[in-house]
């Protein structure tokens, strides 16, 4: 028996079953799956801070760098409560507050962004 006539079509049905295996690989919708604990994604004060830091520069601009450093704790274990505190000086009183940024926990989304009283 000739070996070229039992590897053609052995090959050929390799190929073929490797394409369909492709187009079916691809069918299936790409779903990017988030691996985060359970506990969220922010899970210290230093990525709340760095996170408000990048958030606050783009609203406050370098005003923000009056305020620094900026601190952070976290409410009911679900949000981080960023905030600025003024600089103080002898020379001049600061009159308001500062800046804050609210972050939950889980997702980092932003909550709340404003100046306090």
């Amino acid at each position: 028996m000739n070996l070229k006539k039992i590897i053609t079509p052995t090959f050929t049905i390799l190929i073929i079953a490797l394409f369909f295996y492709v187009i079916h690989i691809n069918k299936k919708p790409g779903l990017l799956e988030f691996n985060f604990s359970e506990e969220g994604i922010i899970l210290d004060e230093t990525t709340a801070i760095e996170i408000a830091e990048i958030i606050g520069f783009q609203v406050f601009g370098q005003n923000l760098k009056d305020y620094m450093p900026l601190h952070a704790y976290l409410k009911d274990d679900t949000i981080w409560h960023v905030y600025g505190l003024p600089k103080k000086s002898q020379f001049f009183v600061q009159m308001g507050g500062g800046p804050v940024i609210e972050i939950q926990k889980k997702d980092t989304k932003l909550i709340n962004i404003y100046i306090s009283n």
